[in-house]
């Protein structure tokens, strides 16, 4: 896509297409988080006018549900197994969010399906920017995650009142957060639908669920005091 969109700009400055046009890319999570990193680092940094979209479910699920560097700790998946010894993936999540927003790009932002409006409004924000865009969208997988098909909206909003996916975006230097939960929820409340997590609350100790929390906590903070700056 930034070739195409290099031979747009190229066109367009020869007179040879007069309509504005915007790309837009899309991806999975393992293919941006893992695979596609490098390109869309250097689709960035060479500020191209694309707007680039991760559909993050959180793994390798249409290959067979391996983890990928989305994939959170505790989850369970068939290349990080919850078995007698490791409770699931023991590594933090990657968090690309915020590494694109070290390259400085015109726009960035995460969102997820059960919020719609915001989904829909950042969209069209990205679209408008003046350069790289990138939207990461929370979308959870009924076959990876192992909940009931009637419950993706609740278990996506859960995310974000447990603030395990903040809602925020990056604009002009500035972080805001788009969606306040008005009580912040334990992630138990999120874990404990989802069969990927069912063993964590067998294990033998709270440990990995402790973790778990003061991870999403101290990402929380830190995300309010950049959004007060």
């Amino acid at each position: 896509m930034s070739g195409v969109e290099a031979a747009y700009r190229a066109l367009k400055k020869k007179g040879m297409i007069k309509k504005d046009l915007r790309f837009i890319a899309f991806g999975g999570d393992g293919g941006t988080y893992d695979i596609g990193l490098q390109s869309l680092s250097g689709m960035i940094e060479r500020r191209h006018r694309v707007l680039y979209v991760c559909y993050n479910n959180e793994a390798y699920m249409n290959t067979g549900i391996q983890r990928s560097s989305a994939t959170p700790r505790g989850a369970h998946t068939t290349t990080s197994p919850a078995g007698t010894e490791i409770p699931g993936k023991i590594q933090l999540r990657k968090n690309l969010t915020e590494i694109v927003i070290a390259h400085e790009p015109a726009y960035a932002a995460q969102t997820t399906i059960g919020y719609w409006n915001d989904l829909v409004t950042k969209v069209r924000k990205a679209l408008d920017a003046d350069g790289p865009s990138f939207i990461n969208i929370y979308s959870p997988c009924r076959l990876g995650w192992a909940y009931v098909p009637e419950k993706t909206i609740k278990v996506s909003k859960l995310a974000i009142e447990t603030c395990i996916w903040p809602l925020y975006e990056y604009e002009n230097g500035k972080y805001r957060i788009t969606v306040k939960p008005k009580e912040k929820k334990p992630i138990t409340e999120f874990l404990n639908l989802q069969g990927r997590f069912g063993h964590l609350f067998k294990w033998h100790d709270d440990v990995p669920i402790k973790e778990y929390q003061a991870e999403v906590d101290m990402i929380w903070e830190r995300l309010l005091k950049r959004s007060a700056e």
